[in-house]
């Protein structure tokens, strides 16, 4: 493993998908992965959500050199 990515961190971004075809939902799931995006965890919008109706929070690491600041200006903080 690099060392320079482990000392890094993760940055965070958090997905909320509402009743929409799966092909939408999937794209966007499949171009947030290409991106370099790991799934962490799923929480269904309530008991009766469509499928894959919910919040996405997903992680990746954060590229070393790059301040807290400029993540907050992205929108990955």
């Amino acid at each position: 493993m690099d060392a320079s990515r482990s000392n890094a961190g993760w940055e965070y971004k958090v997905v909320k998908l509402g009743p929409s075809s799966s092909n939408a939902s999937q794209n966007l799931l499949n171009q947030l992965g290409g991106e370099g995006w790991d799934l962490v965890s799923f929480q269904p919008s309530n008991e009766r959500a469509y499928p894959g109706e919910g919040t996405y929070t997903l992680k990746r690491p954060r590229e070393s050199g790059l301040s807290e600041r400029t993540y907050r200006e992205r929108g990955t903080i």
